[in-house]
């Protein structure tokens, strides 16, 4: 035993030692996207003062493409030691349900320091577009449906799921052409190459003032200081469309927890200085603080969400299914586009042709609605599987709706306040005029016999399904027979 201990003490002693000792070179921050970039920009602001308060160099190298993967596996791969750190964005959290061939494990071989800024995206046109407002841009691209094209700094990066949100809410539809990061994407807005473009704001901004580009709405939620004068998204007549765009320090998950404690509190102590909070100020940047473990359980929420749902659609489609995908949010919407899935927006004639309708949503009302169009307009066997954070009771009215008109409802359960979600359960709910074993058995089939059990339950109104599918072992069977990524 005092061997053990001994030893125990030793090493605990060896981790101090190496925190305290920390840095003693130069560190390097990996940014997924080019320079200039609204990541690249954080990175540098920040980087700057923690380097003259560490006394060691930080040097920032510009890692761009496949949304951010390939900087991140290097950052997964690399030695825990805290001197090669991973400045990602909003798009980090989306790519494993993009990219199911990744190298590494998103939460298991990284781990969140601390989110080091929340940015505003502004919609962006070129001046000789002859668009002034949001609403002339959208009532173009409705006139044109599919004609308009818009920049990304890449599939599943944030300016690409911010877009999706975008058009999904203004209900019309554009090409999406990705960029390896911001400038390359400006270059081409100003070079008419790409009709619209939501850059991050520390980006735009130079070119705004030069009057290079015209900003037409924010995504904040609020208007920015930065620019008081342009509206936000959701007051240019886009309810809904509002969108976050953060930035976060990442590392190896073996990062020792006291260098882990020291990057904290050097990011943290960045932020509260003087020229960094003028900076900030002058891009429109706001501090996003959280412990490591909030910031972590951040991750690992975003994460799941966007692996739950959209891989289950598009295993259904290669399986020989049709599959409608309506209503989702912006991050499945932007995986649904970049893979190829039939997206409409719930019209009688698209639900009339599904075999499966998937759909995620965001309260009781909203469930209802969509529901209710469901019932009365899809093919009677057709699956309608949906994924929303809503009560019991709203769910029994939709499968109740859903029967009536032989239409089996599905309710697939992951919101992390949910008990079976906390127990790594799908909660399954179908219903119909003939037994819903028989109107859900294709859908189970498609992935797999020995991964679902059936419970007990009134087969003509409403049957309980509980899916006994891990939610890890669920994307990893799908990611099997899926070909993801451009």
């Amino acid at each position: 035993m005092k061997h053990w201990i001994a030893l125990a003490a030793g090493l605990l002693a060896g981790a101090s030692a190496m925190a305290q000792a920390w840095p003693t070179k130069p560190i390097r921050f990996i940014v997924p996207f080019t320079a200039g970039s609204g990541t690249d920009i954080i990175a540098r602001t920040v980087g700057d003062t923690m380097a003259r308060s560490l006394g060691q160099p930080i040097i920032i190298e510009n890692k761009p493409g496949a949304g951010g993967t390939i900087a991140a596996a290097q950052v997964a791969k690399s030695e825990p030691d805290g001197y090669t750190i991973l400045v990602h964005s909003s798009g980090h959290v989306v790519n494993p349900a993009i990219y199911t061939n990744l190298s590494y494990d998103t939460l298991k071989d990284l781990s969140g320091v601390v989110p080091m800024a929340a940015l505003p995206n502004v919609l962006v046109v070129a001046p000789n577009r002859g668009w002034k407002t949001v609403g002339d841009l959208v009532a173009e691209a409705k006139a044109k449906p599919g004609k308009l094209n818009y920049a990304s700094a890449g599939v599943g990066a944030a300016t690409h799921l911010n877009a999706e949100k975008f058009k999904m809410q203004a209900v019309f539809d554009a090409v999406h052409v990705p960029y390896k990061g911001t400038p390359e994407a400006i270059t081409d807005v100003i070079g008419g190459r790409a009709d619209w473009y939501f850059s991050p704001l520390s980006a735009a901004l130079p070119l705004i003032k030069d009057g290079k580009i015209l900003p037409l709405a924010v995504s904040t939620p609020q208007r920015t200081p930065a620019l008081p004068q342009v509206p936000t998204t959701v007051e240019a007549g886009v309810a809904g469309s509002d969108y976050v765009f953060w930035v976060g320090m990442i590392v190896p998950s073996a990062t020792p927890a006291a260098v882990v404690r020291r990057l904290h509190e050097e990011v943290t102590k960045a932020m509260a200085n003087a020229d960094v909070k003028e900076r900030y100020a002058k891009l429109g940047a706001e501090t996003m603080l959280m412990s490591s473990e909030a910031f972590n359980a951040f991750l690992k929420t975003e994460t799941e969400s966007a692996k739950m749902g959209l891989p289950m659609a598009l295993h259904l489609q290669r399986a020989g299914h049709a599959v409608q995908v309506s209503d989702v949010g912006p991050a499945q919407l932007a995986q649904a586009r970049a893979q190829g899935l039939h997206v409409a927006t719930g019209s009688q004639r698209d639900l009339a042709a599904a075999q499966v309708i998937f759909s995620s949503l965001p309260d009781d009302d909203a469930l209802r609605t969509v529901g209710s169009m469901v019932a009365h307009n899809a093919a009677p066997g057709a699956v309608y599987v949906d994924t929303s954070t809503v009560s019991q009771a709203a769910s029994a009215q939709v499968a109740q709706a859903c029967g009536a008109t032989g239409v089996a409802y599905l309710r697939c359960t992951v919101s992390g306040n949910n008990k079976m979600a906390e127990e790594q359960r799908l909660t399954v709910m179908a219903s119909g005029p003939r037994p819903a074993y028989d109107q859900v058995l294709p859908l189970l089939q498609c992935l797999g016999p020995s991964q679902f059990y059936l419970g007990e339950g009134e087969q003509a109104r409403l049957m309980k399904l509980v899916v006994n599918l891990m939610i890890a072992q669920t994307s990893a069977m799908l990611a099997e027979a899926l070909t993801l990524g451009r």
